[in-house]
């Protein structure tokens, strides 16, 4: 008999962000599980009961101070299947009006507006390297190509 685990984590939201200008909306932050500062789009966990559209704009919201003024779900998938049954839900966006960032006690979050090019060579070169925030930006990229030319 094989013993087989599950890490419960709960499911979050991410989103690809950009502003009237064409610009990604990215978020710059320390992450202690990997001892580093990583460069992520604006996302974060569900709380109990909550939508992913709610949890993705209270999130950007939050770390950003931008409300979102446009959302649309792009897909949804599992993170890490082999171990947990977290999943994250992707979408696109417009930013709206800007407002104030309204960060956790221990967030120390960095905005960067980066254009497409720059988000996709941040890929290449490492700079961005966490899978699932590679995944919903090359998904954004597929569903919306004249962004990223």
């Amino acid at each position: 008999k094989t013993d087989f685990f599950t890490v419960e984590i709960r499911d979050w939201a991410l989103v690809a962000a950009f502003t009237p200008e064409k610009k990604m909306v990215l978020v710059k932050q320390y992450r202690h599980s990997t001892g580093q500062e990583l460069i992520e789009l604006p996302a974060g966990v569900m709380k109990k009961g909550e939508s992913p559209e709610a949890a993705v704009k209270r999130e950007f919201l939050e770390e950003t101070g931008f409300e979102l003024k446009k959302i649309e779900k792009i897909g949804s998938w599992f993170t890490m299947s082999g171990k947990s049954n977290c999943q994250v839900t992707v979408f696109f966006g417009k930013t709206g009006q800007k407002k104030a960032q309204e960060l956790d006690k221990e967030e120390r979050i960095q905005l960067l507006f980066k254009t497409p090019k720059e988000v996709l060579k941040m890929i290449q070169t490492g700079k961005i390297k966490t899978a699932p925030y590679i995944a919903g930006i090359l998904a954004v990229k597929e569903k919306y190509p004249k962004y990223f030319e």
